[in-house]
């Protein structure tokens, strides 16, 4: 690997002077690699210049000064290197090597540059645009210009902003002047045609944060609000027409509660979120919100339709998991769902199964329209008893009852568990039995209430789940920690109990339980769980391709009947493993594998 600390003034010589047969109009002002330069602390001036690269790789970052050429970039190198002083054309140049994202979807680079305007001036029409120049590994260059003005410019506004009137042309002069001295004159949600200044003005105007900011730090964040805001109030086709709901992962990062607190905002990127509402109940979340009349409302207000919207639908828009999901819903978000009104209390105190999968499905079938509609259902329907000939219909009144709904008992006759739902093993009637066995004892769910999705794959994360509960794997005596396993990530417990155990570790500190598991992890993991005797003697043809790591696993579990391999001779241990595939695996591990009872 790389070290930065090996890097020297010459290795960024020999970089610079591989501009020299470069013109500036040749470097591509195109954004590949995802490159953003952010404003991270105004009151210290610091910044930094974000992207993607490939991992492992060597970016190097340059920041010419404003009004300075890649011409006067490479003088000054050249003075630099014959030992003259350069003339101020350089605000930062340095390098930074591409580490792996923690979410395990690709690598990255961050660097962090603290700006030094000294000596510079900031009086003219351009004086705070600078130029980013990124080289990674000695090509793909790329450049662009971004404003930036010092935190004594930007204290400046501070008073002028608590005063600010609106309602004039004067008014406006001011408003863009602050957003370009705050870099964010070139931000759609101000710059986009569509956008009136004069209701960006008033929307700022009404502002009630206004007679708080003592900073430029708060004074951006109220900036950025109100522009959020405006778009809400006065422009809602700038966010209804946003690609992809991109939106919601963009602008949306900054909405925050009251407190600051940005947890329900940041779920709609959450992993267990991404799983688990569909692409319907996705779009459902950004419609309610955009459609949400905010003339009266405030910021905050965002935020608060947000929450709500993407807690209701978490419930009512699921298509993988079933009613098994509310559970797991109400314990990793159990904060946010109590504070909508559900008791979660009156669900954990069912002790018997049949009853408390009764009521889920009850639940599920609820029309309420709003979260806290659907709290109300919620407690009704399980603090409900009865005799076990009664079913509990909520907001809703059958056709055999002549009564009013909404909570009414209604004798009907029990009805039977559901049948075996999945209608697409066919590809996969080897693993048959084992999907059924697994599901029936609610170890495993479908992708949608009919689909068991056979050749998908499985994630570290899904496998993990699996093991630990299908071989009751206990809770961890000490608590270990992943750098990419959040506390309140769904899986984060399942991964303790595993990382506990013995069963699955990770590295350098990472878990990946977004990254895909091989037929040969799968197999290491199941003989740790179940600690039976390592064995050699692997006749498979591809034998040779199986991991040292994983080999005695692959033996152990083959000999005990547990494993197979493909068909043809073969053991394919570096292939994804399918969910037919780790449902099979954990069907043996529990039939022939002495499994905890």
């Amino acid at each position: 690997m790389k070290k930065i600390a090996l890097l020297t003034a010459v290795s960024i010589l020999l970089m610079a002077f591989s501009f020299t047969s470069v013109s500036a109009e040749s470097i591509p002002n195109s954004n590949p690699n995802n490159i953003s330069i952010t404003v991270e602390d105004f009151t210290n001036d610091l910044i930094s210049v974000k992207g993607n690269a490939p991992f492992d790789s060597m970016v190097s970052v340059i920041i010419l000064n404003p009004n300075k050429t890649l011409a006067e970039f490479i003088q000054a190198v050249a003075m630099a290197a014959g030992g003259q002083s350069p003339s101020g054309v350089i605000q930062y140049m340095g390098n930074v090597v591409s580490t792996l994202k923690a979410d395990g979807t690709g690598s990255e680079f961050a660097a962090y540059i603290t700006m030094n305007t000294d000596g510079l001036s900031f009086v003219n029409p351009g004086d705070g645009d600078f130029t980013v120049i990124v080289n990674v590994d000695g090509s793909d260059v790329y450049t662009q210009t971004f404003t930036f003005y010092p935190n004594n410019i930007k204290s400046s506004f501070i008073p002028v902003m608590q005063n600010y009137v609106a309602a004039n042309d004067a008014g406006n002069a001011v408003l863009n002047d602050v957003m370009e001295k705050f870099s964010l004159a070139s931000d759609p949600l101000y710059a986009d045609s569509r956008i009136s200044k004069d209701d960006v003005a008033a929307t700022f105007e009404r502002n009630p944060e206004i007679a708080n900011i003592s900073t430029t730090d708060e004074l951006s964040a109220v900036l950025k609000e109100v522009l959020i805001l405006n778009a809400f109030e006065n422009n809602k086709d700038v966010v209804a027409n946003a690609a992809d709901n991109s939106f919601i992962n963009t602008e949306w990062a900054m909405v925050n509660d009251e407190n600051g607190n940005s947890k329900i905002s940041e779920l709609y990127a959450d992993e267990f979120l991404g799983t688990s509402l569909n692409d319907n109940g996705k779009a459902t979340v950004f419609n309610d919100v955009v459609n949400v009349d905010y003339s009266n409302l405030d910021y905050e207000d965002i935020y608060e339709n947000f929450a709500d919207s993407i807690l209701y639908h978490l419930i009512k828009s699921n298509s993988q998991f079933g009613d098994g999901h509310i559970e797991e819903l109400l314990d990793t978000y159990y904060d946010e769902y109590t504070a909508a009104g559900f008791d979660i209390s009156l669900l954990t105190s069912i002790n018997d199964d049949a009853e408390k999968n009764d009521k889920l499905a009850m639940f599920l079938d609820d029309d309420s329209t709003d979260i806290n509609s659907l709290a109300d259902s919620f407690n009704s329907i399980m603090s409900t008893t009865g005799d076990g000939n009664e079913i509990y219909f909520p907001n809703v009144t059958p056709p055999s009852y002549s009564g009013g709904g909404g909570g009414s008992y209604v004798p009907v006759t029990p009805v039977a568990p559901a049948a075996y739902p999945f209608k697409d093993v066919e590809s996969a009637k080897w693993a048959e039995d084992a999907i059924k066995y697994l599901y029936e004892n609610k170890i495993i769910n479908g992708r949608t209430a009919t689909e068991f999705a056979p050749s998908a794959t499985v994630t570290r994360a899904e496998f993990v789940k699996m093991i630990t509960e299908a071989l009751k794997v206990a809770e961890p005596e000490k608590d270990i920690a992943f750098a990419d396993v959040a506390d309140d990530a769904w899986y984060a417990s399942y991964i303790k109990r595993a990382a506990s155990a013995g069963i699955a570790q990770g590295s350098d500190g990472q878990f990946r339980p977004n990254g895909e598991v091989t037929r040969q992890d799968a197999a290491l993991f199941v003989f740790r769980a179940l600690g039976i005797e390592a064995s050699e003697g692997l006749t498979f043809t591809d034998a040779d391709q199986i991991s040292d790591y994983a080999r005695s696993a692959v033996a152990a579990l083959t000999k005990a009947g547990i494993i197979n391999g493909m068909g043809d001779g073969t053991y394919a241990p570096a292939t994804t493993l399918t969910r037919a595939q780790a449902a099979q695996l954990i069907y043996g591990a529990i039939t022939k594998g002495g499994a905890a009872s």
